[in-house]
């Protein structure tokens, strides 16, 4: 309609929203099942909201891998991820406290592996084995730790939970996300049941690429797995490379694991793996990587490792976790938990971040002192040849005798009086047309030292 009063057009009334009939829909409308669920909290429900969300490793409001949810632990390559979660799930079925958290008791862990198959985690075990012995622990915990063998027939060629679709060329979730739950679900019920199920990128993707939209099909089959069995899922991914100038500050962050946003935003638990080097291998001493070793472990000679949070959603975030590298005698190495000092026991990565802040900046401090203390002494040196050679030792000659430019010296022969190792006097001088300042060592006299 053009023109006319427009208080005189008709609103034809907008047809009713339909929902589609599946069946399930027609006996149950999602209209009236949402009319069901919109209901008020009851006492019980307000009574249960004060007991923290279920943690894999819980103690008190701080918990480490969520129940129902994915974490991320992330490192860069060949840094021993899958190291330091093989020795955080022996911890777990063990019954062992790891940073004043204490893991649910009686559980098994599953490893989910295509990235290092069955025979490699066998010798992993094998090492944690030697390492532990049985003298804290009656039961066989390795039994309590399976790993599928990926390689299998029947499983290798599905067992990617996340596949390119050959008609639409976009990632999509395979029927591995099924299978597993399939699997799993049986063994909930059981008197030591799964607890910790841990993925590998490796077995997660098949040819999809590790961008925002693959990452988001994989977290969310993740989370299908977690949600389904009532299991804390860990998935063991890579750092960027960018991510590797944050290290030796050790200011990582959510936005240093591979593959954009769509994993970590969905995750909720982020951590990280750091190496901190050894006594045989070290980072440069001015490393905040070196600083938190010898804060954490002074005498320690092993290569240390540590799990730092990154983020954390459903609980407080846990804290630092350190690992000692120790080699077996046929197994190669295992990772063992190492306790805080007494002095950062209960202390948050905030804190202990703070902390080495702290101590870079009294080292570069005492670097600076050093460098400067060494040229007051070169200046006074200085002095004194001048002084024997009978030259007036002005700024602009020691200066000159210490090859630097005219006005280099004259901040350290001022520090030197200062600390009373040089005298003053003002002379006219040859050629000059102003009084000048001469320095002269303390000690010095008719020409004696």
């Amino acid at each position: 309609m053009m023109g006319g009063d427009p208080g005189n057009v008709r609103h034809l009334p907008m047809p009713a929203p339909t929902e589609p009939d599946d069946g399930e829909a027609a006996k149950r409308p999602l209209s009236a099942a949402l009319a069901l669920a919109l209901t008020t909290y009851s006492a019980e429900e307000l009574e249960a909201s004060g007991r923290p969300h279920p943690h894999a490793f819980m103690g008190g409001e701080a918990g480490l891998f969520p129940i129902s949810e994915v974490s991320v632990v992330a490192s860069p390559g060949r840094e021993g991820k899958t190291y330091s979660l093989v020795a955080i799930a022996a911890a777990y079925v063990r019954g062992e406290t790891l940073a004043g958290l204490d893991p649910m008791p009686k559980r098994t862990a599953v490893i989910y592996s295509a990235e290092d198959d069955r025979a490699q985690y066998a010798r992993k075990l094998g090492a944690l084995k030697w390492m532990l012995g049985d003298t804290t622990n009656s039961i066989e915990w390795w039994k309590r730790i399976l790993v599928p063998d990926l390689e299998d027939s029947g499983i290798r060629e599905w067992r990617e939970l996340v596949r390119v679709s050959a008609l639409t060329r976009r990632p999509e979730k395979s029927q591995a996300v099924a299978a597993i739950i399939n699997a799993l679900a049986p063994r909930m019920d059981d008197e030591v049941a799964p607890g910790l199920l841990i993925f590998e990128t490796a077995s997660t993707l098949s040819d999809a690429e590790e961008d925002n939209t693959g990452l988001k099909v994989l977290v969310s089959a993740l989370k299908d797995i977690a949600k389904a069995l009532g299991i804390a899922v860990v998935l063991v991914h890579h750092t960027s490379q960018a991510g590797a100038s944050n290290l030796a500050t050790l200011n990582p962050t959510t936005a240093d694991i591979r593959g954009g946003t769509a994993l970590t935003a969905n995750a909720r638990q982020c951590l990280m793996l750091v190496n901190l080097g050894s006594e045989d291998d070290p980072f440069p001493d001015s490393d905040a990587r070196t600083v938190l070793r010898k804060m954490w472990a002074p005498l320690e000679r092993r290569r240390l490792s540590m799990l730092i949070c990154l983020d954390s959603s459903k609980s407080l975030p846990p804290r630092p976790i350190a690992f000692a590298w120790e080699s077996t005698p046929k197994h190669g190495p295992a990772l063992k938990p190492i306790g805080a000092p007494q002095h950062l026991i209960g202390a948050s990565w905030r804190k202990v971040r703070a902390m080495i802040d702290g101590k870079r900046a009294d080292a570069r401090a005492d670097a600076k002192a050093t460098e400067v203390a060494a040229k007051v002494q070169n200046v006074v040196e200085a002095v004194r040849r001048l002084q024997d050679a009978g030259t007036p030792a002005s700024a602009k000659a020691v200066s000159a005798a210490c090859s630097r430019t005219k006005e280099w010296a004259l901040p350290y022969l001022q520090n030197a009086v200062e600390q009373g190792l040089l005298t003053t006097s003002t002379e006219r001088l040859p050629h000059t047309r102003s009084d000048t300042t001469i320095y002269r060592a303390a000690n010095w006299a008719n020409g004696a030292m």
